[in-house]
């Protein structure tokens, strides 16, 4: 066991959470010594990869860095994560966990810290009459637009509304990087009263793009 008698270094692990799917995200820890002394950091940073309940997946990218902070100065230690690194990684919702390990060489202070986020992704854009009559058949047009620099391959539509059908499925061709996937189907109205349709795409590249 360490003994510790001086904290004088202050530390805040930051996340950028509104990052979309397919661009680089970045993992920033805040250095800040409030000590007028010189004192020497060492940092690990890590992102990885969990599951919905937690468990590790896989870790994505970890640097280690080594910095000296003036006294009563603040600094800031990034590592820069791009899709190519994480986009072959990622499980079922698309988490992230963010970590940092510090120790201050001067004082043997140490720090842990880390935070989880999600990706943003694409909402899907749902276009339909705003009224019909029972036993009318319409058109629903949904597109949106891949957000990734590669191909979505083996994508798959699911449309559902309740009192409107069943949920059907459509298989789709590959969507290009920055293309717009757009499907168009034919509903019926089966009920009486206000109802919602809901929309999913799935690929192998990219899951649970959602719209209503």
């Amino acid at each position: 066991l360490y003994s510790v008698d001086i904290k004088d270094m202050k530390f805040d692990l930051i996340d950028w959470e509104d990052t979309m799917i397919g661009k680089p995200f970045h993992v920033g820890l805040s250095v800040t010594n409030e000590n007028s002394l010189l004192r020497t950091v060492k940092v690990t940073l890590t992102a990885s990869v969990v599951y919905y309940n937690g468990v590790l997946a896989r870790t994505i990218k970890s640097e280690s860095y080594e910095v000296k902070v003036k006294g009563k100065k603040t600094g800031m230690i990034k590592m820069v994560v791009s899709p190519e690194e994480y986009l072959d990684k990622l499980v079922d919702m698309a988490i992230i966990k963010i970590s940092t390990m510090v120790r201050v060489l001067e004082t043997n202070q140490y720090h842990c810290e880390d935070e989880d986020f999600r990706f943003l992704k694409p909402e899907i854009k749902v276009v339909a009459p705003s009224e019909v009559k029972v036993g009318d058949t319409y058109d629903v047009e949904f597109s949106f637009e891949n957000p990734l620099p590669n191909a979505l391959t083996q994508c798959e539509w699911e449309v559902e509304g309740a009192g409107l059908q069943k949920p059907v499925k459509f298989h789709h061709p590959n969507v290009e990087a920055g293309q717009v996937a757009k499907k168009t189907t034919v509903m019926h109205a089966k009920k009486p009263g206000m109802r919602e349709i809901i929309v999913n795409f799935d690929s192998t590249e990219l899951m649970s793009v959602m719209g209503t």
